[in-house]
């Protein structure tokens, strides 16, 4: 894992709400027709509400500027981009 050790079910919540939430972007985004780097360019940092609430944010990405989150975003929206359809 990463990070300490977490006690009750918030981070895990976070989590699964970042991941729902990204994939139904990158989904609708794929649907549209966008390539891989206009659906990254659509989906700022900003505009992710499960990366705003509870702090989930700052504990996954602790100290980051708002470029070097956007890039962790963009590699997950990769991962998401490349998955989706496949089997």
């Amino acid at each position: 894992g990463h990070g300490a050790v977490q006690n009750g079910r918030q981070r895990m919540t976070s989590q699964r709400n970042y991941i729902e939430e990204l994939t139904n972007k990158v989904e609708a985004g794929k649907k549209a027709g966008q390539s891989l780097s206009e659906v990254q360019n659509r989906i700022p940092v900003k505009s992710i509400h499960a990366l705003q609430a509870d702090g989930y944010g700052e504990l996954v990405f602790p100290h980051r500027d708002e470029a070097a989150m956007q890039s962790a975003v963009n590699t997950n929206i990769e991962h998401v981009y490349n998955r989706l359809g496949k089997s």
